[in-house]
């Protein structure tokens, strides 16, 4: 499924999608919308052995293995939700940086996550200042333990990702009970390298209903 909103620019030669609406990255709009639209999908054009999602997608995607894990995050339908999410396949993914978002699906204590990748990241030196290393909010998921989503997860990181931090990614992965672990040297891009393919291949087998 493409995102819910269309981001292409003027004069582009491809259409660009985003699952949210967001001015600073501190605020995500929409996400209710595009959860939704996913969830009908599921139900309606199913059934499905799990879910993949890339950068954005593989954000949105946490949330709907959340939601189908637990009994209190959804609706009536939740039952039949969680019978079409075995396990996810997340590429390049990352926590949500909108705290109400953090909370309500994933961590106990919403966490600043302004990431920096480099020292050489641009921006002024202030905002710099606020963002923190990977190391410090793996730290603070560890001092504030997530919600485990308990499905099996598989995370598929860009080690040279320009987009997501790939200690970002690294993250996520704390937030799942059964979780996963396969690096491949390209960039922010699903893999063409043929041993990841390889472990998203056993990996399905392994999990498929």
């Amino acid at each position: 499924m493409d995102g819910t909103f269309l981001k292409t620019e003027p004069g582009a030669k491809r259409r660009s999608y985003s699952w949210w609406n967001t001015d600073d990255g501190s605020v995500y709009e929409g996400v209710d919308e595009a959860v939704n639209r996913i969830e009908r999908y599921l139900m309606h054009e199913g059934p499905f052995d799990g879910i993949l999602g890339f950068s954005q997608g593989a954000a949105v995607a946490s949330i709907i293995a959340a939601r189908a894990s637990r009994r209190d995050l959804a609706g009536k339908d939740q039952p039949k939700v969680k019978n079409l999410v075995n396990f996810a396949l997340l590429f390049s993914g990352f926590i949500a940086r909108d705290q109400e978002l953090q909370q309500r699906y994933l961590l106990r204590t919403p966490i600043d996550l302004r990431i920096t990748t480099s020292s050489k990241e641009g921006g002024s030196e202030e905002a710099l200042k606020k963002k923190k290393s990977v190391d410090e909010v793996i730290e603070q998921l560890s001092t504030h333990p997530p919600h485990l989503i308990p499905i099996p997860s598989l995370h598929i990181i860009a080690e040279n990702d320009s987009i997501v931090a790939p200690l970002a990614s690294r993250a996520l992965s704390l937030c799942f009970s059964q979780a996963e672990v396969v690096e491949h040297s390209e960039d922010h891009r699903l893999p063409l390298d043929s041993s990841v393919i390889s472990v998203c291949e056993e990996f399905i087998s392994r999990h498929r209903p």
